[in-house]
């Protein structure tokens, strides 16, 4: 690492061996951190507001603070202040930098996220509005109710970008990850989730949107209401209807017709031959996430491990590229953890796993 800048702090606060240092419970990463200021003096006020945020951060998973009321942004910045003028007098010019940036730490039900605050952001809106920026790191889950009154559930690894406060005629959220929104009707003022594939727009409904950056595809499904989905590589839409998934894929270069032969195509033709997939599903599956419900659905090895990782924060290797289309079924409703489930794949297909420096590298058994 060679520098902090300031777009970087949230990735430099939600570091294990940065945390450790912070907390002064690791000697390795408590040398490792001194040697690296040391070597950088001129990130020494960066340090310093990343060091009481994270500080901010400890205390709140063992509180267990309640985010949920207006009020709440304004205390934890605040705390943060607080808490650094008791450690010792850093210039005031730290924190206006740090809230400029928008940085504050929360724990919403429970469950660290980072939140930020931004003014003017230039995202489509008037150069008066200020958004807020959830993050729900790997292995977390996180939910919020908007200031219109709808919720959203967040899950594992992802990113909600909303205004504070939404306008008369629209209301707009960003998101990267996945995502369950319980839309609140308002009468002329649809309800819009944009991700780096789609738009998608509503005005009362439920739906799903999973999008995350590393996976090929965008899917969007419907629990209920009517939800209009648009790709924005081909300026394409599809309108879903309940118990229906919308897949688009996730970049221009992955519009090929190989892309969607794959797929049972629902109507194929809503979308005037773009590649847009529409299927029907078993929505209740879908959205199990958010219920704390692991399940797997006859999914290829390959593609479970990727939920296994975002679930439990964990590093899985396949080292047999054979057993990445062995389909699996199952669903864990008690917690269980990692181990746990790989053990009960064991059961059902002939692999073993081995832990090592906490990455577990899976293979085919003899």
């Amino acid at each position: 690492m060679n520098e902090i800048n300031i777009e970087k702090l949230e990735d430099l606060v939600m570091d294990n061996s940065f945390q450790d240092y912070v907390a002064g419970r690791n000697i390795v990463a408590v040398k490792k951190w001194e040697d690296w200021i040391q070597q950088h003096p001129s990130q020494q006020k960066e340090f310093d507001t990343a060091v009481q945020v994270t500080k901010v951060l400890l205390n709140a998973r063992k509180k267990e603070v309640d985010i949920d009321k207006e009020l709440s942004l304004c205390q934890i910045l605040s705390r943060i202040e607080k808490d650094a003028l008791e450690q010792k007098p850093l210039k005031r010019t730290m924190f206006s930098t740090w809230m400029k940036v928008a940085a504050a730490l929360v724990v919403l039900l429970g469950i660290s996220v980072l939140l930020y605050f931004a003014t003017q952001f230039n995202l489509g809106f008037n150069n008066e509005t200020a958004f807020n920026e959830l993050i729900v790191p790997i292995g977390e889950k996180a939910q919020i109710v908007l200031a219109d009154g709808s919720h959203v559930w967040i899950n594992s690894g992802s990113k909600l970008r909303y205004p504070t406060n939404f306008n008369q005629k629209n209301r707009t959220v960003y998101l990267q990850g996945e995502a369950y929104f319980d839309v609140m009707k308002k009468n002329g003022a649809p309800f819009c989730v944009t991700t780096d594939a789609v738009n998608i727009k509503v005005l009362g409904t439920a739906f799903n949107v999973k999008s995350y950056p590393g996976d090929k595809n965008v899917e969007t499904t419907v629990i209920r209401g009517l939800v209009r989905v648009e790709n924005k590589f081909t300026n394409k839409a599809v309108l879903l209807n309940p118990k229906e998934k919308c897949i688009v894929p996730g970049k221009p270069e992955e519009i090929t017709e190989k892309n969607i032969q794959s797929q049972t195509t629902l109507a194929s033709n809503q979308n005037n031959g773009s590649v847009t997939v529409v299927q029907k599903v078993n929505t209740d599956l879908i959205i199990s996430w958010k219920d704390q419900l692991l399940v797997f659905q006859d999914e290829r090895l390959e593609d479970l491990i990727v939920k296994m990782e975002r679930w439990y924060n964990v590093k899985i290797v396949m080292q047999d590229a054979s057993l990445k289309d062995l389909r699996f079924r199952g669903k864990f409703v008690n917690n269980e953890t990692v181990y746990q489930v790989l053990d009960a794949i064991k059961l059902t297909a002939r692999i073993k796993y081995k832990v090592e420096n906490n990455i577990f590298y899976i293979k085919k058994s003899q």
